[in-house]
């Protein structure tokens, strides 16, 4: 489980992931871009969901909120996993001078969006690589040297403001490359970043004894430093011996949580103005799940080989068009009965694709005891006892109930929570048995035991075959689509 609070306030990137240097003080894109899309999904919140915070919309929905960060989480991988993928391309690093190109490429990058808003792995894919740039730009450019911890809201949108040219030097030699040093670019008033050797660029030559170069990006990976201009430029980290510019690592991070927030959602310009709020939702689930339950107690015993099939079948197709749904549950619970009661089993998921698997695997299996009723009332006790209040119950089985003497402590608790308890009887076993004995008692007893409950508990009973499962179930549940 996720933390149930969430931090998006500017502490004090830019590895792709946590602190390569050791230094906790370091922050990477794993923390930039989470810091950035939690500040953009809470004043997305505030502005059209009538919500103070994303812990108050919520705040009664902890696996929605779980949900959320997982879809957040998706994202800062796709950013980190963009250095690894596009290391031999320089301008996706902003390295070399090429940040001209860098804004073309974060130009282009809302239109590659829109063409992959089908297919939201692809989008977030895309959207990381766009991010790893726009986040890059405060690290490996001068900008934050010039303008402090703010965002350079132009780019990417607008016109660039003037780059250094290829031939100008940018940097002051410096002979203690493996350490700090401040104040070694030259130019002011223009970009530039620094080469950075093994990342699709070459540092240009100067000769030994030169006093100005090109600036280097630095950092122990980096042997550009070694050469005139030597040390570097980068703010990647809070450790002077892998960036030389640490002193201003902070002011770079706060103005790339910024920009990475702008991206999402400034007015006019970001993602949400591009794809719509409903494909914004979908993408970071900011919807919640309804304050609910949807539990099934599901008989398993022998005598339902001939009706579990389609009892799967037409549970599987409930949970699949309720996941994900506007009707989405808080939680989900599956609750196995059988006798022996000890055979008796009940599971909760906050994933409704977890509960499907779960189903999947039932089987009918034959038990010690081979007579007809099954324990029933146990398995309803078992699933209540999982569910959230105001919830639905829904019951399968084709048998009478061995423990019906537990009657009242079903209806007790069902009401309790305010849970209704509805049951599909395929009576396959008490017609079964009724053909053997040669008397109609034993149904009329079973549907008696489930009518009353479902009276008491405001549910409904119906009797069917396999065959008819499913349309009962439309009866029973109502348009399976908005059933819970």
């Amino acid at each position: 489980m996720l933390t149930s609070s969430i931090c998006i306030k500017l502490t004090c990137g830019f590895f792709a992931r946590p602190s390569r240097d050791g230094n906790w003080r370091t922050k990477s894109h794993f923390d930039i871009t989470v810091t950035g899309t939690l500040r953009a999904i809470d004043k997305y919140i505030k502005s059209n969901k009538g919500y103070g915070s994303i812990d108050e919309f919520f705040s009664k929905d902890r696996n929605g909120k779980d949900t959320m960060m997982t879809k957040v989480f998706a994202l800062r991988k796709a950013v980190a996993e963009t250095q690894e993928n596009k290391k031999d391309t320089a301008y996706i690093h902003c390295h070399a001078d090429q940040i001209f190109l860098a804004h073309n490429f974060v130009k282009s990058c809302k239109q590659t969006l829109i063409a992959r808003k089908d297919d939201i792995n692809a989008f977030i894919t895309q959207l990381g690589e766009c991010l790893y740039t726009i986040q890059s730009f405060y690290s490996n450019t001068n900008w934050v040297e010039m303008y402090g911890g703010v965002a350079y809201e132009d780019f990417g949108i607008n016109a660039l403001m003037d780059v250094a040219a290829l031939e100008e030097d940018t940097c002051l030699d410096n002979a203690d490359y493996n350490s700090e040093c401040k104040n070694n670019i030259r130019v002011n008033g223009m970009l530039t970043s620094g080469y950075h050797h093994g990342r699709g660029n070459t540092k240009p030559a100067k000769a030994i004894g030169s006093s100005t170069g090109k600036c280097s990006h630095g950092g122990p990976d980096d042997d550009s430093r070694k050469l005139v201009a030597r040390c570097g430029i980068n703010k990647d980290s809070f450790t002077p011996e892998w960036s030389p510019h640490s002193h201003l690592h902070n002011q770079a991070y706060t103005a790339a949580v910024k920009a990475t927030e702008n991206v999402l959602v400034a007015n006019g310009t970001g993602v949400l103005h591009k794809i719509g709020q409903k494909l914004f939702e979908e993408i970071f689930h900011v919807k919640r799940r309804k304050d609910m339950t949807l539990a099934m107690a599901i008989d398993y015993t022998g005598s339902m080989a001939d009706d579990i099939d389609a009892v799967k079948t037409q549970v599987i197709e409930l949970l699949t068009t309720t996941v994900w749904s506007a009707n989405e549950p808080a939680d989900y619970v599956l609750s196995l009965f059988h006798d022996p009661v000890s055979w008796n089993s009940a599971h909760r998921y906050s994933d409704g694709y977890a509960m499907i698997k779960k189903v999947q695997t039932i089987e009918a299996e034959s038990g010690y005891n081979t007579d007809c009723p099954e324990y029933a009332a146990a398995g309803m006790l078992a699933a209540i006892k999982l569910m959230r209040d105001n919830s639905p119950l829904y019951v399968f089985t084709d048998a009478d109930t061995k423990d019906a003497d537990r009657f009242q402590e079903v209806i007790d608790a069902a009401k309790a929570k305010n849970i209704a308890v509805s049951s599909l009887i395929t009576s396959h076993c008490t017609r079964r048995k009724r053909s053997e004995l040669g008397r109609h008692e034993r149904s009329a007893s079973s549907l008696s035991f489930f009518q009353q409950i479902a009276e008491a508990t405001g549910g409904n009973v119906h009797e069917t075959d396999k065959e008819n499962i499913g349309n009962v179930l439309d009866t029973v549940i109502g348009v399976k689509s908005n059933s819970v």
